[in-house]
């Protein structure tokens, strides 16, 4: 048995933010991407928001995926997806939502959303995530209301480029992937408390001095920063992006109420930020003074575009309403996870064939 590692070049994924809609839509990418033998090749995986959820879990079963002689997991199914399709087929942002807007009154934020959260989890540690040569480095992101720093979290603590770094590994996993998911104004933001003393400054962490900062950490969705979670990747010689951030969900109920508002301000913001970032990102990967090459696919793309023959899932209107899914953390029915799933495994087999010539082995067949 493979024992998961990657010994070659350096492989980078990015998954986005988007909620369950996202998390379900990677789901599908990673299931090709698996087929064809990639996801073993993975080094690193930076994640944030719903794309954080996923990561997360595929991080915890890694262990158990039985990679065989073509780097192909066969219980990928039976330890990532089963276990991550119930989790989205349960509401897990109403009470969460409810209770901070009670608790904002007074200006005490909740910890629901990671109760919610180790629903999923359990009680797994940052330390339990792949240790390097076991797997690829887990990466998740949140932002720091206070310090306007992008925050990044793996298995052995946090770093904020204000404050420095700190050795966190006994840090529930749970807390780590709300901070990721607490996107605002309802589910934001997650305070996460921690020693002073277990920081370490950084070169450049001008806020370092000041303990009260590095006591509690005032937390936010990590796709406010940097929605694509592409940041991270930085460094990478091979980068794959799977992108669910797309902005044809209507407003079905326009409002002055500056809550509603300011989150649809915030959703039209960050969608268009990952946008522009990927279309950066596929212009070098033409670029031929560029070393950097990879795919990358939008959940708004048609397989098309790809120029790929036989895809699995040809456009249709069916495939274009998956983008009017909501982002929300909330029940996704079968037919909604069905088609998330197979869209992004669709996108992804076309990407992967156009823009890195994988072999269309085994042939693309709709994982659901």
């Amino acid at each position: 048995m493979s024992d998961g590692r990657n010994d070659g070049e350096q492989v980078g994924l990015a998954l986005s933010g988007g909620g369950f809609r996202a998390a379900l839509f990677h789901l599908g990418s990673l299931t090709r991407l698996n087929e064809l033998g990639w996801l073993r090749r993975l080094s690193l995986i930076s994640a944030c928001s719903g794309g954080a959820i996923t990561a997360a879990w595929l991080g915890l079963r890694w262990g158990e995926l039985r990679f065989d002689e073509r780097g192909v997991a066969a219980a990928f199914d039976r330890e990532v997806t089963a276990p991550l399709r119930r989790f989205c087929s349960r509401d897990h942002d109403t009470l969460p939502s409810l209770l901070n807007m009670a608790a904002q009154l007074i200006g005490h934020p909740t910890r629901a959303l990671a109760r919610e959260m180790r629903s999923l989890v359990g009680e797994a540690k940052l330390a339990d995530l792949p240790a390097a040569g076991d797997g690829p480095r887990i990466l998740l992101t949140a932002s720091n209301l206070v310090t306007g720093s992008l925050v990044h979290i793996d298995r052995e603590g946090l770093t904020d480029p204000r404050l420095g770094r700190a050795e966190l590994a006994d840090l529930p996993l749970a807390e780590a992937v709300a901070a990721s998911c607490a996107f605002p104004p309802f589910l934001s933001p997650c305070v996460i408390a921690t020693d002073p003393a277990r920081w370490q400054p950084l070169a450049d962490a001008d806020l370092a001095a000041d303990e009260s900062l590095r006591r509690r950490l005032v937390l936010s969705d990590g796709g406010l920063h940097d929605p694509a979670a592409l940041e991270p990747l930085g460094g990478v010689g091979t980068v794959l992006v799977s992108n669910a951030n797309v902005t044809r969900e209507r407003w079905r109920r326009p409002t002055s109420f500056w809550t509603r508002q300011s989150g649809r301000a915030t959703i039209l913001q960050t969608v268009a930020n990952a946008l522009a970032r990927v279309r950066d990102l596929r212009r070098r990967f033409l670029a031929p003074d560029d070393p950097l090459r990879g795919a990358a696919w939008n959940i708004a793309d048609r397989v098309a575009d790809f120029g790929a023959s036989g895809p699995a899932w040809p456009d249709s209107d069916e495939t274009r309403a998956v983008c009017s899914l909501r982002t929300r953390l909330s029940r996704f029915s079968d037919s909604e996870q069905r088609s998330l799933i197979n869209w992004g495994y669709s996108l992804c087999d076309a990407a992967m064939r156009a823009s890195l010539g994988a072999a269309n082995e085994p042939a693309a067949k709709l994982p659901v």
